[in-house]
Parts: C-alpha cells; structure tokens; sequence
C-alpha cells in the first residue's frame, strides 16, 4: 500500500534539559574543556582548539542529530516508522563519552518520551544495532532497565570488546573480523527472526544501521 512520507526538519538542537536526563550534570561539565572532547572523540589534535569552537561545529551538530533522534521517535509512536539520518551515538555512557560518541541519542529519546508520557516507563523497547562495534554505551546506560530490549550483532575483535555490558544484551552475536555477505545475511536472519518471534508487546524499535558494517571500512573489519 502506498505509505504516507514527509520530512521534519528540527526547529532548535536537542536542549540542555532533553540531555541532562540521560546524561549527568558532572558529565556535561567536562564537555567543557577541549582536552576531554578530544579524548571522547579519538582526534587528540582538537585538544589544541577553543572549547568554544568545538562546541559550535562539532558538539552543536551531534545536538541536532540528537534532536532528530528524539523527533523521529516520536513520530514513530505517532505513524508507525520514522528516520533520522544521523545519530547512532551507542558508545555514550551515562557519565562518559568515547569512540566519537558524546550525547546518547537513542538514551535521550527513551528517556524524553518517558518524561513526556507519551512512552509508559514500563513499556517495552527493542534496540537492534547492526554497527560494526558493541552498542556499550546503551547497554550500560540501561543495564538494570529490563524493560529495554538488546539485539547487538558486532565484530567482537574491536573496539570495545566491553565484557561486563556484553552480560546486558538480551540476543548476543559476536563475529570475527572477515566475516562475509552470506554470513553476516544468513546469520542476521536467523538470530533476528528467532529472537523476534520470543519477544511481545514491543511499543517501540530503535534500529541503528551502522554503515562500518560495509566491506573495505577501515575500522569495522
């Protein structure tokens, strides 16, 4: 059937009280000084720049993409399925930022559409992440929420191997570096179809379709 489409463009960047309530304040503040952005980023020259200018063109644009996230949810709840063409921030812990991750997008969405009722707090979400590397931020994040749902499948040769947030995901599936089309497909199918078929009343699914997963990426493998 044809489906109804249309674009949303944010009106402002997700906002300091949309990020707090994922985020601790004592993180936030670090997202002050230049030093720590480069570290959370991996591009330690950036330590050499005004936190100011990394604010503007570096944080401000996660921000928006934040904002995107938050928006795309909602209107996943409203119609059925909704996209937002940047975000995927999984690394972002609580009360820390690594592996270029700063703000945790899908975090902030969840905990948005908590505090604005529009998701019960007991509602069920499904995460499905097909990045090249283990969503550890998230897993963290939600570690004693059983209300959230994981279906990681990442190369577990890589960064960031996290063992601990490994215990969290509800459908687990490690590969190896080298691993091919058939592989990764048939094994996609069938882990996420059987896993699927386990779970009821799902309210909503985040899918973060990492493009690392792309053969000659030169960190996913």
């Amino acid at each position: 059937r044809e489906i109804d489409s249309y674009l949303i463009l944010p009106e402002y960047p997700a906002s300091n009280e949309e990020i707090s309530r994922a985020h601790t304040h004592r993180y936030l503040r670090r997202l002050q000084y230049s030093r720590y952005i480069a570290q959370a980023l991996e591009i330690s020259p950036l330590a050499l720049l005004p936190s100011f200018i990394l604010d503007e063109y570096v944080l401000k644009p996660m921000r928006w993409a934040t904002k995107g996230t938050i928006i795309a949810a909602e209107e996943a709840l409203k119609g059925g399925i909704a996209v937002n063409l940047s975000g995927g921030y999984h690394h972002a812990d609580t009360e820390k930022g690594e592996g270029f991750c700063i703000y945790s997008d899908i975090g902030i969405a969840i905990k948005t559409l908590r505090y604005h009722q529009y998701l019960g707090e007991h509602e069920k979400v499904l995460i499905v992440d097909l990045d090249a590397h283990q969503g550890q931020g998230l897993e963290r994040m939600f570690y004693d929420d059983k209300s959230i749902y994981f279906f990681d499948m990442y190369n577990k040769d890589i960064y960031p191997n996290d063992q601990w947030a490994q215990k969290r995901i509800n459908c687990n599936v490690p590969l190896h570096i080298g691993s091919e089309d058939r592989e990764y497909l048939e094994t996609l199918n069938k882990k996420l179809t059987n896993f699927l078929r386990r779970l009821k009343d799902i309210k909503l699914a985040f899918y973060n379709a990492g493009t690392d997963i792309y053969k000659g990426d030169p960190l996913g493998g």
